[in-house]
């Protein structure tokens, strides 16, 4: 093989390679979905269900059911969202809360906020399990929030109760385990009061997730190999 050969054939590895190392990256990293806004901090329930197809915060979906929430607005417009995560080689660990400003009068109870929490495509990753806690002031015993868990809907023939959490005057339920590969939750919060003087702060869904699929090193460095020999192959015959 000759000068110049040699140096075409250098040239064309090095694209090859740049074409695998290029396809595996496509094929690994998250799919964003389309449409869909970053979960703003702060932002107020009723705010939130007016997005039309929800926001995003890591490879989280967030998308509210106006229908099925509370049409009430002192807790639409007086309660605040927090939604965030924290990264864990684990599995990270996601959190959306509903926060009051002001107080939510028991007259108006059971207030009620329903959403779908899904895993963005290509994210890797499934659902865990599942926490779910409550803030009361001390000394303002009689709130109960519970929180049903759905796949498949909220309701209807596609819908499946897997499991309810209850948080009693500001204790912690779960964690629940989530059966393997479901990557899409239908939630339904309800706070309830059992004393008219109680008052309600917050609460707080936790979930945890299975670490992201990554490909091995090895895994890689076997695709980079295959087609190197095979460009060289193909090189020779032409040769």
């Amino acid at each position: 093989m000759n000068f110049k050969s040699a140096l075409s054939l250098a040239s064309c590895t090095a694209g090859a390679l740049g074409m695998i190392a290029g396809s595996l990256v496509v094929a690994t990293a998250p799919a964003q979905a389309q449409a869909v806004t970053a979960c703003a901090p702060g932002q107020f329930l009723s705010a939130f269900l007016a997005l039309p197809n929800g926001c995003q915060d890591g490879d989280k979906i967030y998308v509210g059911n106006s229908t099925l929430t509370t049409s009430a607005a002192d807790f639409r417009d007086l309660g605040a969202l927090g939604i965030d995560f924290m990264p864990n080689p684990a599995g990270d660990v996601h959190r959306f809360a509903y926060n009051r400003f002001g107080p939510l009068v028991s007259a108006g109870a059971p207030y009620v906020l329903a959403y779908k929490v899904s895993i963005a495509p290509g994210s890797g990753a499934t659902f865990k399990d599942i926490s779910l806690g409550s803030d009361v002031p001390a000394g303002t015993a009689g709130i109960t929030v519970t929180k049903d868990i759905f796949t498949g809907d909220w309701s209807g023939p596609g819908s499946v109760l897997l499991s309810t959490l209850t948080s009693i005057d500001g204790s912690t339920a779960g964690p629940l385990p989530v059966p393997a590969g479901i990557t899409e939750l239908f939630i339904l919060d309800t706070v309830t009061y059992t004393s008219a003087t109680a008052q309600f702060s917050s609460f707080t869904n936790t979930f945890t997730q299975t670490p992201k699929l990554v490909p091995e090193p090895s895994a890689l460095l076997g695709l980079g190999l295959l087609g190197l020999g095979g460009l060289i192959s193909k090189t020779r015959r032409r040769g």
